[in-house]
């Protein structure tokens, strides 16, 4: 509520809800995302060809302490990050700003997240088995980053300081670290929850969207009082 410090602020570690202490959003953000845990919303567009990542919705325990993360896996051998991903349609025009998502290997080790496309730039890869970014966008004016937030789960996100006219988000598991090596079959992929795009050079925490509509969240004002 407005004028009441979030002073019980817990994180979800796997088993029981830790406290964390205040909670203090540093400025205003929107999720520009309009289903953030729905990957299987018309938002989310495929990369080529159509249908190139199955997602199965509640398939895990999630940052959340909910059973609401989702399992991204590829439909094809032939097919590699470069042609097979989960994307949202262009969203932002302006920068600075951020892509983010919470993941957990599956029975592949690797995050591959980017904003506008590959060609760019923008990717990089995220090695979810030992919490370290694998490798970092070769785009001087983009940098990766990776925390983790308990039970094997790690929000992974870029921050552009520069980019093109209508960024978007894509995410996909790699096998390797890399965009170019093939799937090695139809069932192994990661686990995601949570996405975010804003506009900003911080990751702000998480704002669900699940209507169809941005949400948008105002910023902390933290006020001490003087002792006499």
């Amino acid at each position: 509520a407005s004028g009441v410090a979030r002073e019980n602020h817990h994180v979800y570690n796997g088993s029981a809800w830790v406290k964390e202490g205040y909670l203090h959003e540093p400025e205003t953000a929107t999720n520009l995302i309009t289903y953030s845990n729905d990957f299987t919303a018309t938002l989310w567009q495929d990369g080529t060809p159509t249908g190139s990542m199955a997602v199965t919705a509640n398939a895990l325990v999630s940052p959340s302490g909910l059973n609401d993360a989702s399992k991204l896996v590829p439909t094809s051998t032939s097919l590699r990050p470069t042609t097979a991903y989960k994307a949202t349609a262009p969203l932002i025009t302006t920068w600075p700003f951020t892509s983010a998502v919470y993941a957990k290997k599956g029975e592949y080790d690797y995050l591959v997240t980017t904003v506008g496309a590959y060609a760019s730039g923008f990717w990089a890869a995220f090695n979810l088995a030992t919490g370290e970014v694998h490798s970092q966008p070769t785009d001087a004016e983009s940098t990766a980053y990776i925390e983790s937030v308990g039970s094997g789960w790690y929000r992974c996100w870029i921050v552009c300081t520069d980019g093109g006219s209508s960024e978007r988000s894509l995410i996909t598991p790699s096998v390797d670290g890399t965009i170019t090596t093939n799937y090695t079959d139809t069932t192994s992929g990661i686990y995601i929850w949570g996405a975010q795009f804003e506009a900003g050079s911080v990751p702000t925490s998480y704002i669900p969207t699940d209507a169809g509509s941005t949400v948008t969240r105002a910023a902390d004002t933290l006020t001490l009082p003087v002792a006499n």
